[in-house]
C-alpha cells in the first residue's frame, strides 16, 4: 500500500502527507488539494486521504463533496499523487508512515483527536489555527499553524515541512513531549476519579449470618 511505500517515496525525494477524517467540506480537503497543486516533478509531495463520506443523504445535501474532490484531483493534475484509502479502522500505522498529518479545518474544532494520535505516533502536524487546535499545537514547537482558509500560508507550510527533515524531527519531538504530558494528565485525572468514587461510595453494611 501507499503507507508501506512511504520510505520509498521519501528515498525518491517525495514527502508523504496525509489527511484523516470524514469527507466533509468543513475539513478543508479542497483547500489542501489546491495547496498541493503545481509542478509535478519527482520531489512533489504525495497525499494519502483516509476517511469516508459520513452519510449518503448528507453528501447529497452538500452537493456531492466527495465526488467533487475526486474531480478536483484530476482537474488539478494530482491523480498520480493522491491516494484514496477509504475508512481506516486504526490510523496509528498510517500516521507513523507520514511525513506530516495535515488538518486544514475551516471551522473551529474543540480538540481534533487525529492531532493527538499523530503526536503520539511520531508524526509532524500542519494545522489551521481554529478552535482548540492552538492549545494542542505550538507553532514551530510541536507543529505548524496557519490561518484558516489561507491557501498561500498552507502551501508555504507544506513546502517548508516537506523540504526540511530537521524541522520535521524537531516538531515530532515536540509533539511526542506534548502527547506524553497529556497522557500523564489523563492518567492522573483517572486516578483522582477513582479515589473520589471510592470515598463517595457507601460503606458496606454489616454482614448477616
Amino acid at each position: 500500500g501507499v503507507i508501506a511505500s512511504g520510505a520509498a517515496l521519501w528515498a525518491a525525494g517525495a514527502p508523504l502527507f496525509g489527511i484523516v477524517g470524514r469527507i466533509d467540506p468543513r475539513k478543508g480537503h479542497d483547500l489542501l488539494l489546491r495547496a498541493l497543486a503545481g509542478d509535478d516533478d519527482g520531489a512533489a509531495p504525495h497525499l494519502a486521504i483516509a476517511g469516508g463520506e459520513l452519510f449518503a443523504a448528507s453528501q447529497a445535501r452538500l452537493g456531492g463533496y466527495g465526488r467533487a474532490l475526486r474531480e478536483a484531483v484530476h482537474a488539478l493534475g494530482l491523480a498520480r499523487r493522491v491516494h484514496w484509502l477509504g475508512d481506516v479502522a486504526d490510523p496509528a500505522p498510517l500516521l507513523a508512515g507520514l511525513d506530516a498529518l495535515v488538518v486544514p479545518s475551516t471551522i473551529p474544532e474543540a480538540a481534533p483527536r487525529t492531532i493527538a494520535e499523530a503526536q503520539a505516533a511520531g508524526c509532524a502536524v500542519v494545522a489551521t489555527a481554529v478552535g482548540g487546535v492552538p492549545e494542542m499545537v505550538v507553532d514551530g514547537g510541536s507543529g505548524l499553524l496557519v490561518p484558516a482558509g489561507d491557501l498561500a500560508a498552507l502551501r508555504a507550510a507544506l513546502r517548508r515541512i516537506g523540504a526540511d527533515r530537521r524541522l520535521r524531527e524537531r516538531l515530532v519531538a515536540g509533539g511526542r513531549a506534548r502527547a506524553d504530558v497529556a497522557y500523564r494528565m489523563r492518567a492522573f485525572a483517572r486516578g483522582c476519579e477513582a479515589v473520589f468514587e471510592r470515598a463517595l461510595s457507601p460503606a458496606p453494611g454489616p454482614s448477616r449470618s
